[in-house]
């Protein structure tokens, strides 16, 4: 469900939430396969069934290829309920996840500059450090109908900013 005015943030799981504005539902690294890292990884307490905890979004967005944030098992079985979306990604090179992504049959957006959806603003931010293993990034989503409220959400933290 859409809201109203400004940005509402739903925790599901893990690096997992749900963001929303009046013009976009975002979807941000949903890892719901158990059994990654051969083997090591399991949820605890176990989810029953994500893609219901989720519900239907508009655009996906993927922060890195470690599978704790992109589970391709997951997305596919996402899209068989809710029909494909968008995946967004950062602007890496060399873009592992893109190429990741495309191996395993999908067709990521590389986001470059700011998007709008409507009055919402979506930008991803690669972290770049000079390295090669530069891989992660953070997307920032605002709302210019509540200019106080923008959600800056990376793989480990979420962070709500007042201006």
């Amino acid at each position: 469900m859409l809201i109203e005015a400004g940005i509402s943030v739903r925790y599901i799981y893990s690096a997992c939430i749900v963001t929303t504005s009046k013009d976009v539902r975002i979807l941000h690294d949903p890892w719901f396969t158990e059994g990654i890292y051969d083997g090591a990884w399991f949820h605890f307490p176990i989810v029953v069934d994500p893609i219901a905890s989720i519900g239907d979004v508009d655009v996906v967005y993927i922060s890195h290829v470690h599978p704790d944030h992109y589970d391709s098992a997951f997305l596919k079985k996402y899209f068989e309920a809710y029909g494909k979306k968008e995946i967004i990604i950062a602007n890496h090179e060399p873009n592992y996840l893109a190429n990741k992504m495309r191996a395993d049959g999908f067709k990521p957006t590389v986001l470059k500059p700011t998007v709008n959806i409507g009055s919402s603003r979506i930008t991803v931010i690669p972290h770049r450090t000079g390295s090669i293993s530069d891989i992660d990034s953070a997307l920032v989503f605002a709302t210019p109908t509540a200019p106080e409220s923008t959600v800056w959400s990376t793989p480990m933290t979420l962070f709500s900013t007042t201006t």
